[in-house]
């Protein structure tokens, strides 16, 4: 505690004025007074750049030496967290920032994959953590995977880092331009064709559509090209969902990327497929056993393209490009579909 400028004769003499007002004790006890004469113990403190203040209790049933032992109390608690708030390792506070943060689970499976690439120096304390280092690992991820790989590996470590230093874990901000040292790779444009070359895209399915399961493909692509939703939310339809009477598809506001509902119409030819397809498990259109899990639709679809053999023409989201470019096209004002 700093040096104490009240004494027991001051705090008692101190008169109230039109406003509260408070006098330091130092070391961050104060005591308010009050427009109707109360007056009151409470102690400053600050923590990751934010002032808060604990009130410790009334004078003058809390008198001076007892309002000084409790703010000394309370100031070694703070201590105490703040020391084992420091102590976390890379690991913990990697571990604990996922746990706390609100992805989608796509995002999620990215992140998970960064940690992974993190984990050599899961042991160390986060201090130990040192630029030298992390810039060393953001090279092996560029010789090894790629740049993309490597941009998102950067800024996991900066997110990281502010959240260790928002709860108490590090003192300063050392990771924050990491992905300056990498090279921002070239934009590449999502592969599409244009619609006139579907007849060609359909025969190349079909030519190598040579079992049941890659069948299964070509509808499960056909239902992508006729909704001209995306991956996951096409490969994420629900029976329940469909209105074949009004010939419309509702799909609810969580279950598209920008949180609307969003309605598909149901033309001749989707409601021809639909008919076509057998209920999958949990009402879902597709079937689970084309793939291992819904939770990568994406990676999903490109294998199916890859095996039908149109992968090297168009890419699953640009499935969509296609549908967009020929809105534009036509004029058609796609907006109220």
């Amino acid at each position: 505690m700093a040096p104490h400028k009240l004494t027991d004769i001051s705090v008692r003499m101190l008169k109230p004025k039109s406003s509260s007002f408070q006098v330091s004790d130092g070391g961050g006890l104060y005591l308010k007074v009050y427009p109707n004469g109360a007056k009151s113990w409470l102690l400053r403190k600050y923590s990751a750049g934010k002032q808060a203040n604990i009130m410790l209790g009334s004078y003058p049933e809390l008198t001076l030496a007892m309002a000084r032992a409790a703010a000394l109390k309370e100031l070694q608690k703070i201590q105490l967290q703040t020391t084992a708030r420091t102590a976390l390792t890379m690991g913990e506070v990697a571990r604990e920032w996922l746990a706390n943060k609100e992805i989608r689970p796509g995002t999620k499976i990215n992140c998970e994959r960064s940690l992974r690439r993190l984990s050599d120096y899961s042991g160390l304390l986060f201090d130990e953590f040192t630029p030298t280092m992390a810039r060393a690992l953001i090279h092996e991820t560029i010789r090894k995977h790629t740049a993309h790989a490597a941009l998102h590996l950067a800024s996991t470590i900066a997110q990281i880092e502010r959240y260790a230093f928002f709860i108490g874990a590090t003192d300063q901000t050392r990771l924050q331009k990491l992905s300056a040292m990498i090279k921002t790779p070239a934009a590449q444009h999502r592969r599409f064709v244009p619609a006139e070359r579907l007849p060609e895209l359909c025969a190349l399915m079909h030519e190598h559509a040579t079992t049941p399961r890659r069948l299964a493909m070509v509808d499960t692509i056909k239902l992508l090209m006729l909704t001209l939703l995306r991956c996951n939310e096409a490969y994420n339809l629900r029976w329940e969902w469909v209105d074949l009477e009004r010939g419309i598809i509702t799909i609810p506001p969580e279950h598209m990327k920008a949180k609307r509902e969003h309605r598909v119409p149901i033309s001749a030819p989707l409601a021809q497929l639909l008919t076509k397809l057998t209920p999958a498990a949990q009402g879902y259109l597709v079937s689970d056993r084309l793939s291992h899990t819904r939770n990568a639709p994406a990676r999903t679809y490109n294998c199916y393209f890859q095996y039908l053999g149109i992968l090297p023409l168009i890419c699953p989201h640009g499935v969509r490009s296609m549908g967009r470019t020929w809105f534009a096209e036509h004029d058609f004002n796609f907006v109220h579909c």
